[in-house]
C-alpha cells in the first residue's frame, strides 16, 4: 500500500530526508547507518528524539512497510535508545522488521550490517543469553549445519534466524545466514542459466534438424531429375525443365549453386545443338545434282576463292565477275560479305584508273 507525502507530517519528511540521505550519497551498509546516527546525535536531544519517534510511529501505523520511515526510526533509536523506550518501542523488534523488509527488496548487505549494528548497541545493555538459551542456540546452529549439508538451505536459514533472535550478539550466525542466502541466489541464477542454455540448445537443435531434413528432401528431388546425355537434346531439355521447376519451388538451399551452374550449361548446350549444321564440302565432283545441293555459303566461298585467284593473276574482269557472283548467292549473314564488297570496290577503282591494262 502506497501513501502520498501528504500523509506524513512536515517534520517527519525533514527528519527522514536528514537521517537517510547518507544511503543515497554513496555510503554503503554500516557506514550509512553510522552517518545517520551521528546526524541524529548532533541535531536532536533525547526529548526531541522522543517526540519525533512518536510521529514516526504514527506514520508507520498508516503505512507499516515504509522502509525509509522505519529506517529513520531505527537510526533514531540507535542514537537515542531512551527515545524508543519511553514509547515502549523495541529497537530489536523494529530492527528485525527493517532487516526483513531490506532482504525482501534484495538489500542483503544492508540488512546484515543493520543486524550487526543493533547487536553491538543492544546486547551490552541487556546482557548475554542464559545458559539454557546458549544451549538452544548451539542446537539450532547444529540443526542448521545438518540441513545445509543436505541442501536444505531454507530450513537452515530458519534455524539460524531463530538462533539469531535468541542471541543477536552471535555475528557468526548473521554471517552464516548471509552466506546461505547468497548460495540460494547463486543456485537460482545457475538454474536460470541452465534453463536458458537448455532452451537455446533445443531451439538450435530444432533449427538444425529442420534444415537437415529440408536439405535431404531437396537433394532427393535433385537426384530424381531426368538424366541427359550430351547428344540427347530432348533429355537435356527435360532435365533443364526439371531444374527450373526445382529452382522455382525452392528459394534457397546449400547445393543451389550446383543447380544454377548446370542450368546455364544445359541451356548453352541446347542452344548449340539447335543451330543449323553446314554440309561438308568435298573436292569430289558430283555433277549437276551435287552442284544443286551445295549450300549458298559454299557457293559464295567458292566464287570468292575463284575471284581472288583471278585478281592475283591480274585478270581484273574475271575477278570482278566472280566476286560479284559470290555477293549475289551469299546469305546476308555471310562472314566474308564486308571484305568482298571492299575488294570489289578496290578492283573497280583500279580498273577506272587503268582502263587499258585490265584484261577481258
Amino acid at each position: 500500500m502506497t501513501h502520498s507525502a501528504a500523509d506524513r507530517l512536515p517534520i517527519v519528511e525533514e527528519v527522514v530526508a536528514t537521517l537517510t540521505s547518507a544511503a543515497g550519497a554513496g555510503y554503503g551498509g554500516a557506514a550509512a547507518l553510522r552517518a545517520g546516527m551521528r546526524r541524529a546525535t548532533d541535531q536532536f536531544d533525547e526529548r526531541a528524539a522522543g517526540t519525533i519517534a512518536r510521529q514516526l510511529v504514527d506514520t508507520l501505523c498508516r503505512n507499516p512497510d515504509d522502509v525509509r520511515v522505519l529506517e529513520t526510526l531505527v537510526i533514531l533509536g540507535l542514537a537515542h535508545p531512551g527515545a524508543l523506550t519511553q514509547h515502549r518501542i523495541s529497537l530489536s523488534a523494529e530492527g528485525l522488521r527493517l532487516a526483513a523488509l531490506l532482504e525482501r527488496g534484495g538489500q542483503y548487505e544492508r540488512a546484515y550490517c543493520l543486524g550487526e549494528l543493533i547487536a553491538e548497541t543492544v546486547q551490552p545493555a541487556i546482557g548475554g543469553p542464559s545458559k539454557q538459551e546458549a544451549e538452544i542456540v548451539d542446537q539450532l546452529v547444529r540443526d542448521a549445519e545438518f540441513a545445509a549439508a543436505r541442501g536444505r538451505n531454507e530450513a537452515a536459514i530458519r534455524c539460524l534466524q531463530e538462533a539469531q533472535h535468541i542471541d543477536p550478539s552471535r555475528q557468526d550466525i548473521a554471517a552464516a545466514i548471509r552466506d546461505l542466502r547468497r548460495k540460494r541466489e547463486y543456485r537460482k541464477s545457475s538454474a536460470l542459466r541452465a534453463v536458458k542454455t537448455a532452451v537455446f540448445v533445443t531451439i538450435f537443435s530444432g533449427l538444425a534438424t529442420a534444415v537437415t531434413l529440408r536439405e535431404h528432401r531437396i537433394w532427393s528431388l535433385w537426384k530424381s531429375l531426368p538424366t541427359a546425355n550430351p547428344d540427347d537434346v530432348s533429355g537435356m531439355r527435360a532435365r533443364l525443365a526439371g531444374i527450373e521447376s526445382l529452382l522455382d519451388q525452392e528459394q534457397f538451399w546449400l547445393t543451389m549453386p550446383i543447380a544454377l551452374l548446370q542450368k546455364d550449361v544445359l541451356a548453352h548446350d541446347i542452344e548449340l545443338l539447335a543451330r543449323p549444321v553446314l554440309p561438308i564440302v568435298t573436292d569430289v565432283p558430283g555433277g549437276e545434282n551435287a552442284a544443286a545441293t551445295k549450300s549458298p555459303y559454299a557457293e559464295a566461298d567458292a566464287a570468292r576463292e575463284r575471284g581472288m585467284e583471278h585478281a592475283e593473276k591480274g585478270r581484273i574482269l574475271e575477278a570482278l565477275a566472280e566476286l560479284r557472283r559470290s555477293l549475289e548467292v551469299a546469305p546476308p549473314d555471310w562472314v566474308y560479305r564486308t571484305r568482298v564488297e571492299a575488294n570489289v570496290a578496290a578492283l573497280e577503282a583500279w580498273k577506272q584508273k587503268n582502263p587499258g591494262r585490265s584484261s577481258r
